[in-house]
């Protein structure tokens, strides 16, 4: 599951560059036999081995990049998303992830205000960004409130990629009782509101499918991967703990 940093809809390009960056990840897995799921949320800073893609659109090797820039090699659409399907399942030692959906950012607003907004506890100092999200206070996020507080990381805590997932994770945490409640008409219709800012190979079918599994299963602790923040050529590199990597394929 991707959120890409590009405004308005899901219009793609020709050129094979400028895709966008995938600025949020994470993948949901679901554990049939023993009816469990689990989701693993990953750095988008993380240095992986991203496909390089030629002028068509095909895999000429990699390069070890931040992991965010795989979708921004692709058309913006089905060959971003497939690219950095490829980039995490290298990552993860080849394990096949079955499905993908990015969502541009302006769909965060759609689909916070098609839940009826969510309420937290706001846990940043947003004085430099956004003065309606008073540290420390208890609120319920209209959309564009909640782009605001799960996109910005410049002027908000120390302005890295790992203080911006913990907010991420608290506004998931907090959404989750909301969407694991919608009816079958309920999520068709957020997946029809959302429909233009989404790319995805998922069915509108497998979509209930999955919510249905969600709301039977026992749901698993959220994984991430250690790592640790260094700069490289002026950009900020997550390295990733290679043990921590294996002990999160194996889980």
């Amino acid at each position: 599951l991707m959120g890409i940093d590009v405004e308005g809809p899901a219009k793609g390009n020709k050129s094979y560059s400028g895709g966008g960056q995938a600025d949020f990840q994470l993948l949901l897995v679901m554990d049939n036999d023993n009816q469990t799921w689990q989701v693993l949320q990953i750095n988008r800073d993380s240095m992986v081995d991203v496909p390089v893609l030629d002028l068509r659109g095909d895999a000429i090797g990699t390069e070890r990049q931040q992991l965010a820039l795989a979708h921004a090699y692709g058309d913006g659409t089905q060959v971003s998303c497939m690219n950095t399907v490829d980039a995490v399942s290298a990552l993860l030692g080849g394990w096949p992830i079955d499905g993908y959906a990015s969502l541009n950012m302006d769909g965060i607003a759609i689909l916070n205000d098609a839940v009826g907004g969510v309420t937290l506890t706001v846990t940043s100092d947003f004085t430099a960004v956004d003065p309606t999200l008073v540290e420390g206070e208890t609120i319920t996020l209209n959309g564009r409130q909640a782009m605001e507080y799960v996109r910005t990381r410049k002027d908000v805590d120390d302005q890295s990629n790992l203080a911006r997932m913990e907010r991420q994770r608290q506004y998931l945490e907090a959404m989750k009782p909301q969407l694991l409640t919608l009816g079958d008409e309920e999520i068709l219709q957020v997946y029809e509101r959302l429909g233009e800012y989404v790319v995805t190979n998922i069915s509108s079918q497998n979509v209930l499918t999955l919510a249905e599994k969600m709301q039977e299963y026992q749901e698993l602790p959220e994984l991430t991967i250690d790592g640790e923040n260094t700069l490289e050529d002026g950009h900020i590199a997550y390295i990733l703990d290679q043990d921590s990597v294996q002990r999160t394929v194996l889980e």
